[in-house]
């Protein structure tokens, strides 16, 4: 079930009402395929089944394996074993593939920006053709800033302001399409601040231009400014520039962009039944942007949940379980968290039972059962309790953002709508950063942040295998698994592959450290 990357990203699924089949799925055709609005649609198309992939399954949870989350168990088959061991090496096809897939779909994204941008001098476009050509281009430019973003917190050393201009600690920036076999014209590794300012200007371009589409009609707004939207909005758009903008420390600009989305009111915290539900319905009031899946579509959608778990195949087997201190976050009775995230399981090893928590976040969405369960759920990128933990990290951290009492006024109200009879809380300096750290670690597991908050942190682990909830259980942990990475691990940053260095000559001494 791991290792999909490629089949996934090249798989073109209808929307609902948007016919991406109209492009053959994974290519370009010829320059005049782009001579209208339709034309454009399918590209942008392709591009959203794209993004689909590139939210979901592996490219999400591989990251979590490398962390402090989970623990492996004997006879997971080495499926995940190398980065949970912290082996990383850079022709692991679990780092190659990602790198691969995201610079292979920026092709068709510069693609349609370059003939889709061309088209809008015709005349005789229609003003709705024109409209929507705009809109078609500000959503590329939205996944563009997406890849990029994606690139630079996987292949990318944690953000400074005193190397942020180094050349050859950033990302080879493509930005046209101009396929050659000329090595010669293959670019190195830009400055962590070059792509900053790829990264600022799409969002702010696709910002802008999704706002004025929604403002081009009660109908566009109300379709794509709601919960569980199919598509992006200028919403959407703000959620991934507060989460750049944090990880490239702009603080305020991570504060102003949070708080565009939370005070707009439409996205509410979800809470109590409804919280736990989300996970399996994909639908909650706080799911600012879900690309469309339906059943027919679920096998090219990666699975989240078969990171660690195995019982699609074996009912009573897994490959990972949380660690003891993971379970042991959740230390109040009433956070409806636990539940949500964790079943228990008697697994059955060489004739033997053996206890214990297993991860259950991802537990598969009935509707998209199309046969036996794959255990598939929809991506949910962008999440409103995500943005309450960017204001209140950014409002605890020094700097022109820093206010104590929005952070914690920010972090108590998270609390509250997963905490039943929650009492705040008002703590300062390093006990309030520490407890935005913890927060985030209980809200956000199994989505893909934990390696990206460690590093940005600068901390480091130590993954145990006690696990005094089921002490037989302990017997069948791999002593493999127990590992520890320093506060800078170089393991934080994955290597570019090795593939791409042979090829590139650009990239001769560009390679990350450690590698």
């Amino acid at each position: 079930m791991k290792n999909k990357f490629l089949s996934a990203l090249v798989f073109c699924a209808a929307l609902t009402s948007c016919n991406m089949d109209e492009v053959q799925p994974g290519t370009i055709p010829d320059r005049e395929s782009i001579e209208t609005a339709a034309d454009c649609l399918a590209f942008r198309n392709n591009l959203y089944a794209s993004l689909r992939a590139l939210t979901a399954g592996d490219y999400i949870t591989n990251t979590e394996l490398e962390s402090d989350y989970y623990v492996g168990l004997v006879g997971n088959g080495n499926r995940g074993m190398l980065l949970n061991t912290g082996a990383l090496t850079s022709s692991l096809t679990d780092i190659t593939e990602p790198y691969d897939g995201s610079y292979s779909v920026m092709k068709n994204i510069n693609f349609l920006l370059e003939y889709g941008t061309a088209l809008l001098d015709k005349d005789n476009l229609s003003d709705q053709d024109r409209t929507d050509i705009k809109r078609y281009l500000s959503e590329a430019r939205f996944i563009r800033g997406y890849i990029y973003y994606y690139l630079f917190d996987h292949y990318c050393q944690a953000y400074s302001a005193d190397k942020a201009d180094q050349k050859g600690l950033g990302l080879s920036i493509v930005t046209t399409y101009d396929p050659t076999g000329d090595t010669s014209k293959y670019p190195g590794r830009s400055s962590m601040n070059e792509v900053k300012e790829l990264v600022d200007g799409d969002l702010k371009a696709a910002f802008e231009g999704l706002q004025e589409y929604e403002a081009s009609s009660a109908s566009a707004k109300n379709m794509l400014c709601a919960p569980n939207a199919s598509y992006i909005s200028s919403y959407a758009v703000a959620a991934l520039q507060a989460r750049w903008a944090l990880l490239t420390q702009d603080y305020t600009a991570a504060v102003d962009k949070a708080n565009y989305v939370i005070n707009s009111g439409i996205y509410p915290l979800a809470t109590g039944a409804a919280y736990q539900n989300m996970w399996s319905n994909d639908v909650g009031t706080e799911l600012i942007f879900v690309p469309f899946v339906d059943a027919s579509e679920s096998a090219y959608v990666g699975s989240f949940n078969d990171a660690w778990n195995y019982y699609a195949n074996f009912p009573d087997r897994v490959d990972y379980i949380p660690t003891n201190a993971t379970i042991e976050m959740y230390d109040d009775l009433n956070d409806v968290r636990f539940d949500s995230y964790f079943a228990g399981l008697s697994m059955v090893i060489s004739g033997s039972a053996y206890d214990a928590y297993i991860m259950a976040k991802f537990p598969g969405n009935p509707a998209l059962v199309s046969g036996t369960n794959e255990y598939k759920n929809k991506p949910k990128p962008f999440r409103t309790s995500e943005l309450y933990l960017i204001v209140a990290e950014a409002c605890a951290t020094d700097g022109a953002a820093k206010n104590e009492t929005a952070a914690n006024e920010a972090l108590n109200t998270l609390r509250a709508a997963r905490i039943s009879n929650y009492q705040a809380e008002v703590n300062s300096g390093a006990t309030l950063v520490n407890a935005i750290r913890d927060e985030r670690k209980k809200e956000l597991i199994g989505e893909g942040f934990r390696i990206s908050d460690l590093r940005r942190w600068g901390v480091g682990f130590t993954r145990e295998g006690s696990y005094p909830l089921a002490p037989t259980t302990e017997s069948i942990i791999q002593s493999t698994s127990l590992i520890s990475f320093s506060s800078n691990d170089y393991r934080y940053t994955w290597p570019i592959p090795n593939s791409e260095m042979e090829i590139n000559p650009q990239l001769k001494g560009q390679q990350n450290p450690g590698y």
